[in-house]
């Protein structure tokens, strides 16, 4: 019976440490700030395009998505740039983490790309993401997810 009894104030503290360890992760992506997403639809076949962005305001805010495709025939390769201004209204620096996904018609994920900028206080700033695709990729593409999360600097 004794070993019971020394055994219960560990079993106790064992559950409290495991408790804490669980709500951590929770506790700190509540600090990391923002974290939106939204899509756009995307048409290969125009050379150029502005897209507006459905994203709530937060101390982010993003400028129409400037949409540049390039053809190159002669290797079969469209190239897809993306270009997201967005301006820091508030007074402290951020880390936008961000990340564009191509989809195709029923929401499957073609390519993938993440970036990592710094948003001064009070300034303008952009990310950019570059695609290199085959023309039997380019045409199943049909849309674009876009990812952010902030971070305190």
């Amino acid at each position: 019976m004794r070993n019971l009894s020394v055994r219960a104030p560990w079993a106790a503290l064992a559950s409290v440490v495991l408790a804490g360890a669980l709500a951590t992760p929770a506790l700190g992506a509540a600090f990391q700030g923002a974290q939106e997403e939204g899509s756009f639809p995307l048409d290969l076949t125009l050379a150029k395009a502005e897209i507006p962005l459905d994203i709530g305001a937060s101390a982010i805010s993003f400028r129409p998505v400037s949409v540049t495709v390039a053809d190159n025939p002669k290797k079969s390769r469209k190239t897809l740039r993306l270009k997201l201004g967005f301006r820091n209204s508030s007074d402290r620096d951020y880390f936008v983490y961000a990340t564009a996904t191509l989809l195709d018609a029923d929401g499957r994920s073609l390519v993938i790309k993440s970036k990592k900028v710094k948003a001064d206080d009070d300034d303008n700033a952009s990310v950019s993401f570059k695609f290199k695709l085959t023309y039997a990729e380019a045409e199943r593409v049909k849309k674009c997810g876009f990812k952010y999360a902030l971070e305190k600097d």
